[in-house]
Formats: structure tokens, sequence, C-alpha cells
């Protein structure tokens, strides 16, 4: 497990930054939109319905939702992509001075 560690990390050592970082940003931002739409369709499933056919709504409301949460999520209107990102890129790059 060490060895694939090491590895790793000395795989991303070898990208350059830049690269790295917007990889890091736009798998944070992809964790985000992923837990807003679990929390959009939660909601959604707490509404009562009726038992009549919707005539394919569910499909309309998970495809919207999760435009909305990616849209949310790359504006960085709830922050937490922002915080994860921040959280993990310290990790890589070493904590910021006056740290």
């Amino acid at each position: 497990m060490t060895e694939f560690i090491r590895s790793t990390t000395e795989l991303l050592q070898c990208r350059p930054k830049g690269v790295q970082e917007k990889r890091l940003k736009e798998s944070c931002q992809d964790f985000e939109a992923v837990l807003v739409g679990f929390l959009f369709k939660t909601m959604r499933q707490s509404i009562m319905r009726s038992d009549e056919p919707d005539g394919g709504m569910e499909v309309y409301e998970s495809m919207v939702d999760e435009a909305v949460a990616r849209e949310m999520s790359r504006q960085e209107q709830i922050g937490l992509s922002r915080l994860l990102y921040e959280s993990l890129n310290a990790g890589i790059t070493g904590p910021k001075s006056g740290e």
C-alpha cells in the first residue's frame, strides 16, 4: 500500500502544477454537484404525490436537478467545493506561508 501511495505522489509531482490544480478543482466541483443533486433528490422524495402516472416528469425533474446542482457547484454558490479544494490542495502543495 505504501508503494502505491509513494508512486502516486511521485506521479502527481511530475505533472505541471496548473494542470494538477485544475483537475483537483474540477473534481471538487463534481463532488459538490453530486452531493447537491442527492440533496435535491431526497427533498423531492419527501413531497406527497398522487398515484397517477406523471408521464416522465420524474425523469425531467432529475435532469433539471442535476443541471442546477452542476451549475451551483461551478458558480461556487454553496462553497463546499472551494473548501474541499483548499484543504486538498494544501495537502498536495504544502501549507501556505503564515499558516
